[in-house]
């Protein structure tokens, strides 16, 4: 969250509950259709990782991944495809985004398939956990220091 207070919050009309949520979700949302192709973000999305809704569209959902995975992510995204259901994405992976300006933080990401008039479009969740992640390293250095002072006593 960008700690934006509510009332300097953007005011959107939006006209349906799912609008709603889609617009005010502390989350990055995209909506991804069969081919990949990024076609809705919302504004935590340009936040998270510092593209314009207008850049993301239409583009494939790589452009948010780093390039070290980029290769790999078509056919686990057919596969998916192959057997849509809602779940984890990368269930007992590390995973990480990639923002515009190249730098990478790690993610949790959630997929649920969506059936609309076009066909099938995925809908992802995305969190940036690099706060949790952090703490989890101290709390791993801090149990490693107790540890040896415990050993040596």
């Amino acid at each position: 969250m960008d700690g934006t207070p509510p009332d300097r919050a953007p005011r959107i009309d939006a006209q349906t509950p799912y609008e709603k949520v889609f617009a005010f979700s502390p989350d990055a949302i995209v909506l991804i259709d069969r081919e990949g192709r990024i076609t809705e973000a919302n504004a935590q999305v340009e936040i998270l990782f510092g593209y314009t809704c207008s850049e993301l569209l239409g583009n494939p959902v790589e452009i948010l991944i780093p390039e070290r995975f980029r290769q790999f992510h078509p056919t686990h995204r057919n596969k998916y495809n192959s057997q849509p259901r809602m779940r984890p994405m990368g269930a007992g992976l590390e995973l990480y985004g990639r923002r515009k300006d190249g730098s990478e933080f790690p993610v949790d990401i959630m997929l649920s398939p969506i059936e609309t008039e076009g066909g099938l479009t995925v809908l992802g969740v995305i969190r940036d956990i690099s706060e949790r992640k952090q703490r989890d390293e101290e709390l791993h250095k801090s149990r490693a220091m107790f540890e040896d002072l415990f050993e040596s006593s």
